[in-house]
């Protein structure tokens, strides 16, 4: 298991619990655990009814719809232990759900003309799903209606086709590879959405994918992904091909003693990269094997360079010192958006590249045996 961007910033259990919730109403997620005492008195529950009464017009109703259709500000507190963190995330949801039901219900009915009703049809099995028992059929024929509506907004048929195709990349076999029929989906999207953000998400899939199946294609798939009309694509693909073919410079003072580190003068070395935070679990759970590998290798031409995305330098700090991680430390507190974790197209960690001895990338799948590749560079001719 790894942790990825795409869980809203909250902690894993959390995060799990929202989707959950919103897509699926699967309250089983939430631990078994004996559910802590209420975490404040009770108040009454908001009239939300009442307060969509007050809307007399579409626009109103749809902005209202528009504010809270969010799960920005469904966060718990994290100074409290992780059940109570699920508990009180369940309760938001639960607050959630109460408040955007009779708004939709009510726009649906009244509104059915106005091409921001497909929009709204996209909020109810968004956040509806369990409320009003929507089957997965029904959510994934919706999807499809609202991407061909040719009076669904731009949002909404751009937002549909964003869903669908994220349902169907969890849907993938990665022994599979890089099939002709995925890479048309991909590219059929980023031709149809230039401006989408998430061609880079798109490009990191194709890149892991052909490095397990076909990456002496992999260069080349780069250079054509280079020249796509989504600039997203087009960008991350730029920079995952200068990866492959041109040696890594970085320079930084390690943000654990301060002492500069130059990639540039690791040449002849071997440079494990190995991106991580002190707040991913199952970065934590493979810190023993790093450390196992360090101190195999330390004395044989290698060096390991650690690559937070952390944002909190004082936790950083902490745990360096308290599990003894004594090699360098890149640090920009930034954290998902770290200048290092972009340019490499880290999605999820814990990750790892390796740079052999002459200062050339090589992407290390997430199941790959870390030793042995560490022990083939090393014994590769300059």
């Amino acid at each position: 298991m790894k942790s990825s961007r795409s869980s809203w910033k909250l902690p894993v259990a959390c995060a799990v619990a929202i989707t959950a919730v919103l897509r699926f109403g699967a309250p089983t997620i939430i631990p078994a655990a004996p559910m802590p005492a209420p975490l404040a008195v009770a108040t009454p529950a908001p009239d939300y009814a009442a307060e969509v009464a007050k809307l007399k017009t579409a626009d109103e109703l749809f902005d209202y719809i528009d504010k809270h259709a969010t799960v920005e500000d469904i966060t718990p507190d994290d100074s409290l232990p992780e059940n109570q963190q699920v508990a009180q995330v369940r309760k938001l949801v639960d607050q959630k759900i109460a408040q955007l039901r009779p708004a939709i219900d009510t726009f649906l009915k009244q509104y059915s003309k106005d091409p921001r009703h497909w929009d709204v049809q996209l909020q109810r099995i968004f956040f509806l799903k369990d409320a009003e028992n929507i089957s997965d059929q029904e959510s994934t024929d919706t999807l499809k209606i609202v991407a061909a509506a040719p009076d669904a907004t731009a949002n909404a048929r751009h937002r549909a086709r964003g869903v669908m195709l994220q349902n169907e990349l969890e849907e993938i076999d990665p022994s599979k590879g890089l099939t002709p029929a995925l890479e048309t989906l991909m590219s059929d999207y980023e031709k149809d959405f230039p401006d989408d953000d998430s061609g880079k998400d798109l490009v990191a899939l194709r890149v892991r994918l052909l490095q397990a199946s076909a990456p002496d294609k992999l260069a080349a798939t780069l250079e054509a992904l280079s020249r796509s009309p989504n600039k997203s694509s087009a960008e991350a693909a730029g920079s995952q091909l200068a990866l492959l073919t041109q040696p890594i410079d970085l320079k930084f003072d390690s943000a654990t003693d301060g002492k500069p580190v130059d990639l540039s003068k690791l040449r002849g070395k071997v440079v494990l990269l190995d991106f991580w935070a002190t707040w991913c679990g199952p970065c934590m759970a493979k810190l023993p094997e790093i450390q196992k590998l360090n101190a195999k290798y330390k004395d044989k031409d290698f060096q390991l360079i650690g690559i937070s995305l952390d944002q909190d330098k004082a936790a950083l700090l902490k745990t360096t010192k308290a599990r003894n991680m004594d090699w360098p430390e890149y640090f920009d507190g930034k954290g998902w958006e770290s200048a290092v974790g972009t340019r490499f197209g880290v999605q999820s960690i814990p990750a790892a590249w390796l740079l052999d001895k002459q200062g050339l990338a090589h992407a290390v799948e997430r199941e790959a045996d870390l030793d042995a590749e560490i022990a083939k560079l090393l014994e590769a001719k300059p």
